[in-house]
C-alpha cells in the first residue's frame, strides 16, 4: 500500500526542478534572463563607441578629481613659497642696507660741466660737512665719489662713506644746520633701492597729506600718521595700502 507521500506525485526535491511549479518557473526565467543581460551588456561594451564614451568620461571626471587635489595640496604650497620670497627678500635687504651703515649721500653740490677742470670731490664734501661737524677731518672719510653716469644739466649726488659709524651718525643728527647755509643742497642715508622706493611712497603720500611726516633713521623708513600720533617702520609697501586708500 502506497504512503502519502509517495500518492502525492513528486517529492519537495523534485518540486524545484519542475517547471509546472511557479516559483520554479519564475527562477528559471530570472536566471535566464540575467544570461541573456550579462551578454548583451558584454557585447554592448565591446562596441568601440560605446569604449571612447566610457573613456572620455572616466578622463573627464579623472581631471577635475585630480584638480581638487592638486587645489588642496599644491596652493598652500604657493603661498608657502610667495611668503618665503617676501622673507628672503627683506633679509637680503637687510643684509644690504646694514653693508651701507657708514655711508651718506650727499645731494646738491654743482657739478663741473663737460670740459671744465676736474673737482677735488673730497675737499668739497669736506667743506659741506664741516657746516654740520666741525671736527671733520680727511682722515674720517674712507671715499668719496659721484654716483652714475655724468649727465648734461645734472648735478649726480655724492656718495661718502666713512671710517666710522658715529662720524657718520654726527652728520646725520646735524644735517638740520644746513638750513640757511647751504638750502639747495641736503644729507641723506644711503638706502637700498627697495627703502628709497619706500621712501618715496612715504614723502608722495606725505605731499598728499594722508600722513603726517615720514623720514628714515639708521636705514629705516618711518611715517607719523598724525602730530604726536603712531610712529610706524614701512618694511613693504603693503605697509602703506591703508593709508593710499584714505
Amino acid at each position: 500500500m502506497a504512503t502519502p507521500t509517495q500518492q502525492s506525485g513528486t517529492s519537495h526535491g523534485d518540486q524545484n526542478q519542475d517547471l509546472s511549479y511557479p516559483s520554479t518557473l519564475f527562477n528559471f526565467i530570472s536566471d535566464a534572463s540575467m544570461d541573456v543581460i550579462t551578454t548583451k551588456l558584454s557585447n554592448a561594451l565591446m562596441l568601440p563607441a560605446l569604449q571612447q564614451k566610457f573613456r572620455e568620461s572616466f578622463v573627464t571626471v579623472a581631471k577635475e578629481a585630480l584638480k581638487d587635489i592638486i587645489q588642496d595640496v599644491v596652493a598652500p604650497l604657493k603661498q608657502e613659497i610667495r611668503d618665503l620670497r617676501v622673507e628672503l627678500h627683506l633679509k637680503t635687504d637687510e643684509l644690504e642696507q646694514y653693508s651701507r651703515r657708514n655711508s651718506l649721500r650727499i645731494s646738491g653740490i654743482k657739478e663741473p660741466k663737460w670740459g671744465e677742470e676736474d673737482e677735488n670731490i673730497e675737499e668739497v664734501v669736506l667743506e659741506v660737512l664741516k657746516d654740520v661737524h666741525s671736527d671733520i677731518s680727511p682722515t674720517d672719510i674712507d671715499r668719496c665719489h659721484r654716483v652714475g653716469k655724468k649727465q648734461r644739466e645734472q648735478n649726480r649726488s655724492i656718495l661718502v662713506k666713512f671710517v666710522s659709524y658715529w662720524d657718520r651718525n654726527k652728520v646725520i643728527r646735524n644735517k638740520f644746520k644746513l638750513k640757511g647755509k647751504r638750502d639747495n643742497i641736503y644729507i641723506n642715508e644711503d638706502l637700498t633701492k627697495y627703502r628709497n622706493h619706500l621712501f618715496k611712497l612715504a614723502r608722495d603720500l606725505k605731499k598728499e597729506q594722508r600722513i603726517y611726516s615720514t623720514w628714515t633713521y639708521d636705514g629705516r623708513v618711518y611715517i607719523c600718521e598724525q602730530l604726536e600720533g603712531l610712529i610706524r617702520v614701512i618694511q613693504s609697501e603693503s605697509d602703506l595700502d591703508k593709508y593710499r586708500r584714505q
